[in-house]
């Protein structure tokens, strides 16, 4: 759940990897959004060039655009039914963001909709770039 290094993380499945800069003790830009992380690498400075780790089942998807801490606005750009789940595809200022989410729990989306990816502190990993 937790890879060394941006080589692992892509090795082990996919994973949304997110470059950014660290721009305080607990916290991150990525896309011109500041996200909350819950736990950084021991060591981290401003201005450290970092990838952000956020697995898809972590991530939630909101219909439209929706305010608040650790989000990023885009657009859907492909909704995927793979049976036993939904993957959602977001375009966020340029960064490419996939959800995974049970047909049960999949938000009401569709390709072309504007829609809000929520990344949970607890959900973010950074490693040094």
């Amino acid at each position: 759940r937790n890879p060394a290094d941006t080589f692992v993380a892509d090795f082990i499945g996919t994973s949304n990897l997110l470059d950014g800069t660290s721009s305080g003790s607990r916290e991150v830009t990525v896309g011109g959004a500041r996200l909350e992380i819950a736990e950084m690498p021991d060591g981290m400075t401003p201005d450290t060039k970092v990838t952000v780790l956020v697995r898809p089942e972590e991530v939630h998807v909101l219909p439209g655009v929706e305010e608040g801490d650790n989000r990023l606005h885009g657009r859907v750009s492909y909704v995927r039914d793979v049976g036993s789940s939904v993957e959602i595809y977001l375009d966020c200022n340029g960064l490419q963001i996939v959800s995974q989410s049970t047909p049960k729990g999949r938000p009401a989306v569709k390709q072309g909709d504007q829609a809000t990816a929520v990344l949970p502190p607890t959900a973010c990993v950074v490693l040094r770039s």
